[in-house]
């Protein structure tokens, strides 16, 4: 089956602009437009999954069943790296309580409080804690779209078995009520996460199985100045998440990642060439990881500054503010000093993600694979023996 290998080479690279989105360092980059508003690429994630499911179990989920056996394997790609993530952060947790109680310094609220309260450990494992329980990001910040994600695979599975003729019918009603449900709770705003971004994410997610829906019907066409058009779509897409602060909606953003994807997933120009190549590969082959590592990094950064600020009697850790929203900037020198900082923090949560990779996203995907193959055999009959 079809790997979209240059779609998975942008998963990547957005992957390592949301982790730089969350990245607070006063370096050269810091201010520039796209990665200051790289929070938006989430919803290129949300329409890629779309496609690429609609791509390999839109005539595969035809029964209760097979519904069952998708979830199951959906289950084996989302949870084991987040219930890994999860329990380092209870871990980390632990240590800023002794931190806190041995050497009497504080790094940052209160251990098992707010964002880190023990109820949340339990929405964590359940996937839930981004359905509206919480009233704020909880441990993972950036987990809550995993747990809209497997939510949105649910009503992706029903609505196969339930309305598989109707299936694009259904898609534009969820995203309708999608759409109107965020204008009405969210100030028509796609900029919902642990509240109602699980519209965000059956909309973008819908949008991904219409993209398919065309890419099955016009892939086979070619594209007059197919590199010109890669690169001319590269530049349009960075204007806009450049100026997504100034418009007046930002409704819009899955329709324009959803061309993005149509057009990358045909693979023609000069860029999809560069994006098959071993860098981007890899890139791609981790990015979920990179995705749930780097806030992890980021505690640590944080927490350590903190600690190291009251000790030393130095401030690492400076307020500041952008577009209205207040933040601490971690400062170690002039700017070029933090453009070093910044790219050895992408390379340890490179480094990391390709570990997570291999040993808890690999292993944990082939347990829960087995499982949904051992679904199969069970529901197939039994051939006579001779």
């Amino acid at each position: 089956m079809n790997r979209f290998a240059v779609l998975d080479g942008w998963r990547g690279i957005c992957a390592i602009l949301v982790a730089l989105f969350h990245l607070s360092a006063a370096s050269h980059i810091f201010y520039f437009p796209p990665i200051r508003n790289a929070g938006a690429f989430v919803d290129f994630f949300f329409v890629l999954s779309g496609f690429v499911l609609a791509h390999a179990y839109n005539d595969r989920v035809t029964t209760p069943g097979d519904a069952a056996d998708f979830l199951v394997r959906r289950v084996g790609r989302l949870w084991p790296l987040h219930i890994f993530m999860l329990s380092l952060f209870v871990g980390l947790e632990c240590v800023k309580w002794g931190t806190m109680a041995f050497l009497h310094v504080t790094a940052g609220d209160a251990p098992f409080t707010g964002p880190t309260e023990p109820f949340a450990i339990a929405t964590n494992i359940l996937l839930v804690h981004s359905l509206g329980l919480h009233s704020t990001y909880t441990w993972n910040g950036p987990s809550w779209s995993i747990s809209t994600e497997l939510w949105a695979n649910v009503v992706f599975a029903l609505t196969l078995v339930a309305f598989r003729r109707h299936l694009l019918l259904c898609s534009i009603l969820i995203i309708a009520l999608s759409i109107g449900t965020l204008e009405t709770f969210n100030h028509g705003s796609l900029g919902a996460t642990y509240d109602y971004g699980i519209f965000k994410c059956l909309y973008g997610f819908f949008a991904g199985v219409i993209t398919y829906a065309l890419h099955e019907k016009l892939h086979k066409g070619d594209i007059p100045l197919s590199s010109l058009v890669e690169i001319a779509t590269l530049i349009g897409i960075g204007a806009y998440v450049s100026c997504l602060h100034l418009m007046v909606t930002d409704m819009f953003t899955p329709v324009v990642f959803g061309f993005s994807v149509f057009l990358f997933a045909r693979e023609r120009g000069s860029v999809s060439r560069l994006m098959k190549t071993k860098p981007f590969h890899y890139l791609g082959q981790w990015s979920f990881s990179i995705y749930l590592v780097h806030a992890f990094v980021l505690a640590i950064i944080g927490g350590t500054s903190r600690v190291l600020q009251q000790l030393l009697h130095i401030n690492l850790m400076i307020p500041t503010a952008y577009q209205s929203h207040k933040f601490e900037m971690l400062t170690l020198g002039n700017a070029w000093m933090m453009d070093l900082f910044t790219i050895a923090y992408l390379a340890l949560v490179v480094s990391i993600s390709a570990l997570t990779y291999r040993y808890v996203e690999e292993p944990g995907r082939a347990y829960f694979n087995g499982l949904a193959k051992r679904r199969v055999a069970r529901r197939q009959p039994q051939t006579n023996m001779r």
